[in-house]
């Protein structure tokens, strides 16, 4: 009959052709491989186009690919590119304007695979703690609870900052363990953290001798011959802790901005209320600068570069929403490299 072919001379095994009617075509239960009837999901289809052996379960045998490699490092390296700035910028700008000293490296250490340890901690809850992300946990755990010991035993004040760094965590961790670690406020407490650091490096840099902060009880005598750092770039009237806390909050501010604009060109590239939001934040940080530059704080340059990104948070999205195409997240990612040393650039020289 045209149209019609036999189940036994059909293509796909316990397919059952039907006329050209419009209808699906007929599967026989009783050829439907087990790995299909057991649990509702096709794991292999015999036919012509896929000659796979079989095991005796009616699955196809494991077979080592580059995604199967990739995803058995999964959960050990953290696959945020634009986390790495973010991660080592503040923090040796803060050793930059002060001393580098051995108990600094001690506190990076910690810094970054306390970094790792969050990451892959956020990772197992989000699974719904699956045993395959469980070691890179048990790891960064132990590791980065003995660099903390470390650190706070060459420099006990630093366990001061924790005060500051508790409420940060305690939001990461909530928010990581309701499944929205790349939500606005899990990020914004990630990015405040790292601004953070930034003083903290600062501060252990010239001992915590903490000078110019006026609270007495903030003071500490530094252990060693360290004076602290006064120094200033030559365009800011602002120096010591007061420059030092001014650059934290720049890059703050800029690496925060990456979060709505990003948000614009990837997960929200379709919605208008949070292009508004990402346009009316660079508007306000670039008026925030223009003002930082006339107080004297900051280079003249700064409020540029910020009226340039502005119109970068406009166009990009504008144009990828007008011509339909995305914006690859490796471009986006070595655009932010770029606009990362710029804004160095600017706040330094």
């Amino acid at each position: 009959m045209p149209g019609y072919t036999p189940a036994s001379e059909s293509p796909g095994a316990g397919v059952t052709a039907t006329p050209h009617t419009g209808s699906l075509p007929r599967i026989d239960p009783n050829e439907v491989p087990v790995s299909l009837a057991s649990t509702g999901r096709i794991e292999a289809v015999r036919s012509p186009l896929t000659s796979h052996k079989t095991t005796s379960s009616g699955s196809l045998p494991k077979v080592r690919t580059r995604a199967r490699a990739k995803s058995t490092r999964a959960g050990w390296i953290p696959d945020q590119h634009g986390a790495w700035a973010m991660m080592l910028v503040p923090f040796w700008c803060g050793v930059a304007w002060s001393h580098m000293r051995a108990a600094t490296l001690a506190l990076f250490a910690l810094w970054f695979v306390g970094y790792f340890c969050f990451y892959s901690t956020s990772l197992w809850i989000r699974s719904g703690r699956r045993e395959r992300y469980w070691p890179p946990v048990r790891t960064y755990g132990i590791v980065t609870l003995i660099l903390g010991a470390i650190t706070v035993l060459v420099a006990p004040p630093v366990l001061e900052w924790a005060i500051a760094f508790a409420p940060l965590v305690a939001i990461m961790a909530w928010q990581s363990w309701r499944k929205r670690e790349r939500s606005l406020l899990a990020r914004t407490s990630t990015i405040l953290a790292s601004g953070l650091m930034c003083l903290v490096a600062y501060d252990l840099g010239t001992g915590f001798t903490r000078l110019g902060l006026g609270a007495s009880w903030l003071q500490h005598s530094a252990g060693e011959s360290i004076l602290a750092v006064t120094a200033s770039p030559p365009h800011s009237v602002l120096e010591g802790w007061a420059w030092v806390t001014f650059l934290a909050c720049a890059l703050t501010a800029y690496f925060w901005s990456t979060v709505p604009y990003v948000k614009t060109l990837v997960r929200e590239r379709s919605s208008r209320g949070y292009l508004v939001f990402s346009v009316l934040a660079h508007v306000v940080i670039t008026i925030g600068a223009g003002m930082c530059a006339l107080a004297g704080w900051c280079s003249p340059l700064l409020p540029i570069l910020w009226l340039a990104l502005t119109v970068r948070a406009i166009a990009l999205p504008a144009w990828s929403r007008r011509t339909g195409k995305r914006v690859a997240p490796k471009t986006i990612g070595w655009s932010e490299v770029i606009v990362t040393i710029a804004m160095l650039l600017v706040l330094h020289v």
